[in-house]
């Protein structure tokens, strides 16, 4: 059993650990003044994501740094402080990458102003994005614990065939609707003309379709599959402003 100066050491390590995050977080607070002199957010928004896991991670170390003054020979299973170190880094490390990204799309969304529908879209790409490096982290630790991954990772990519095969018009339409997004040809509230006649303006841009409103006030919905391989005209790009041409004939 411990002794109470152990304790009373793991208790003072624990108190610390919460004293510095603190300060620290007071510090990076301190610091958004600097950043938001810079002619972009993206610092900042990066910084404000950084805040928890850098909490967090103090509040961690503090944990096993303590629990070490407590259980100086600690093992579970057969594995020490080592393994213990390096899974509360690969945890940590998943969760702070997964920030970083979540502050980007975030970043991205708010630069461009998007609407919702284009929302759910920025939201279906951040999940994917941390699903995948959290089941990377997951195998890493499973490689690292001597686990064969070689085996499920020919699982996982079976599987994942099968997944994409089975849904193949679902996927091709919600990664239509990224690139949309992304690479900006339409957005809510442009005026555009189809390759196929069909004029009006964009009123929504969802997973799977785009809603156009014509003159007519009818709703044209338009796969995003098709739509990103139509030749659209936005005559709302670069600007709202349009040039005319206007064949005249004057007397002599």
């Amino acid at each position: 059993m411990p002794t109470l100066e152990q304790f009373i050491y793991a208790f003072g390590i624990l108190v610390i650990a919460f004293f510095l995050s603190s300060f620290v977080v007071v510090i990076l607070g301190r610091t958004k003044k600097l950043t938001s002199i810079s002619r972009t957010n993206l610092d900042d928004l990066i910084l404000s994501h950084l805040t928890r896991p850098i909490h967090i991670g103090f509040q961690l170390a503090g944990i096993v740094l303590a629990l070490f003054f407590l259980f100086p020979d600690l093992v579970i299973y057969g594995y020490g402080y080592e393994t213990i170190i390096f899974v509360v880094l690969v945890i940590w490390g998943g969760y702070t990458i997964s920030r970083i990204i979540q502050a980007l799309v975030h970043w991205y969304e708010k630069n461009g102003e998007e609407e919702e529908g284009q929302k759910s879209v920025f939201g279906f790409l951040e999940s994917i994005i941390r699903l995948a490096i959290w089941s990377l982290a997951f195998l890493f630790l499973l490689n690292h614990f001597g686990v064969d991954i070689s085996a499920l990772l020919a699982g996982f990519g079976i599987a994942g065939i099968a997944v994409a095969l089975a849904l193949q018009n679902s996927l091709s339409g919600v990664f239509s609707a990224v690139s949309l997004v992304i690479d900006k040809p339409i957005r809510n509230g442009d005026f555009v003309t189809l390759d196929d006649g069909t004029e009006g303006f964009v009123e929504d841009i969802s997973m799977r379709s785009t809603q156009i409103r014509t003159f007519a006030n009818n709703t044209v919905i338009v796969p995003n599959t098709k739509l990103t391989q139509m030749v659209i005209t936005n005559h709302f790009l670069p600007d709202e402003e349009v040039g005319i041409v206007l064949p005249l004939s004057v007397a002599y």
